[in-house]
């Protein structure tokens, strides 16, 4: 018996392309069979998809999940006073505990709105991976580490034994090796994370790149781009995960273009900080994936994918001045086929027999989604979280007729609000790291 069918369902597929109406049948976790035939009703859950489409669920390729407690705190700042007046002081407060449920009301929150795999790029990653392992979602996990600051090194261990830990011990959780930047990160120590990533067969998720000025800097004192630096240091020999790369050079994205690499492109970030748009264009021309990426809450405030289809497909026909550019098939390819190529995932991000079934349902009943035309449009341009109806992943519904299954809000709330608190009334916090003015 299956456990799932959709029946006549509406489907956009990873590659943005409008499939039709299918039926669609779920066993053991996979896509079993897509027909245009009748499936039948011999299932243990049978949905009428009459009035929703089917799509791969969103994936999220750079976030910093558990900043939920930034949210709405850092506003109308220049990105330097950002990290060295505001996140980095506060950071240094953080317990395991802080992270655990600030990580649970960001996975609530990213199921919410369709995302049904994500990489994180943090501290305490274990507890990150406790909350991935109870409520079903799909991770990529890098516990992020600095080469210098109080205690570097333990912190360093403790990124590498969380790295062995958890890679390939569950279905739905990866795990990177997470150096934080070139920038915070020296040579020596991207050498010898680079060595071991590749000796161990992990993926490695660091930040470069992230603006001109940043590349500008690393020139200076380098001689090398950070990006050059990731290729002499070895880094870019493993799958490489690059947030941002906002400041790549043309020399850079030939070094790209020859490499396993994806990019994370987090607009609204970008927009916020002014940090401008980057190469989009010019880096996927070169054959490189680009997934869109939500950041942490304290630049986007939200850590949710639609809003960055939105932004991303206008700030960039906006850029290039060229309205027929990023087409709707593609800004939907860059948040599910092509953001499952950014993270190394072969399996997930598509509509297809024998893929994952991360799928999600969007109903059209709500009135700014009629009438209906180009139902891309509408998920790019127009989609809520609450159009979303049902959130599945490995096969399970982890939200339901537009309902979460088994969060306790309040609870979570409650938590939440009593440690951000406790966190933004520390004194004398030590800064973690300097952002370079």
């Amino acid at each position: 018996m299956k456990d799932v069918i959709f029946k006549g369902i509406l489907i956009v597929n990873g590659d943005g392309e409008i499939v039709g109406r299918r039926d669609v049948a779920i066993r053991d976790g996979i896509i079993s069979k897509i027909s245009r035939e009748d499936l039948g009703t011999y299932a243990k859950e049978v949905i009428d998809g009459k009035e929703l489409l089917l799509m791969p669920g969103f994936i999220n390729t750079h976030t910093h999940a558990e900043m939920v407690y930034f949210r709405g705190m850092l506003e109308d700042m220049t990105i330097q006073d950002w990290f060295n007046k505001g996140i980095w002081v506060v950071e240094g407060g953080l317990t395991e505990d802080d992270v655990y449920w600030a990580a649970l009301l960001a996975v609530y929150e990213m199921i919410d709105s369709g995302i049904t795999t994500f990489a994180d790029h943090y501290f305490f990653m274990d507890k990150v991976a406790e909350v991935v392992d109870k409520v079903g979602i799909r991770a990529d996990l890098a516990w992020a580490f600095f080469g210098s600051g109080e205690d570097w090194e333990e912190k360093f261990e403790r990124a590498l034994r969380f790295t062995q830990n958890w890679h390939k011990r569950s279905n739905r959780i990866t795990t990177s090796l997470g150096p934080h930047a070139p920038y915070t990160c020296p040579p020596d120590l991207l050498r010898e994370a680079a060595g071991i990533a590749k000796k161990e067969g992990w993926k490695i998720h660091i930040h470069a790149a992230e603006t001109k000025e940043q590349t500008e800097d690393s020139l200076e004192k380098y001689g090398m781009t950070p990006i050059e630096i990731l290729a002499d240091t070895g880094i870019l020999e493993s799958h490489t995960i690059i947030a941002h790369a906002l400041g790549v050079t043309d020399g850079d994205m030939d070094i790209l273009s020859k490499h396993r690499v994806g990019i994370s492109y987090a607009p609204k970030t970008y927009m916020k900080l002014a940090m401008g748009a980057g190469k989009v264009k010019e880096i996927m021309e070169k054959g490189v994936k680009i997934g869109f990426g939500t950041d942490g809450q304290g630049s986007s405030n939200t850590v949710n994918i639609w809003e960055q289809m939105r932004l991303g497909a206008l700030f960039l026909k906006y850029h290039y001045n060229d309205p027929t550019k990023f087409t709707l098939s593609e800004i939907i390819k860059m948040a599910t086929k092509d953001a499952a190529k950014v993270l190394g995932m072969k399996d997930v991000g598509d509509i297809k027999e024998g893929y994952k079934a991360d799928l999600i349902t969007i109903s059209f009943s709500s009135p700014y989604l009629s009438p209906l035309g180009d139902p891309r449009a509408h998920i790019i341009y127009t989609l809520q979280n609450k159009d979303i109806r049902d959130v599945m992943v490995d096969g399970k519904f982890l939200k339901r007729d537009g309902l979460l299954v088994g969060f306790d809000f309040d609870l979570t709330r409650r938590e939440i609000e009593k440690r951000k608190k406790r966190l933004f009334s520390l004194k004398g916090q030590k800064l973690l790291q300097y952002y370079p003015a």
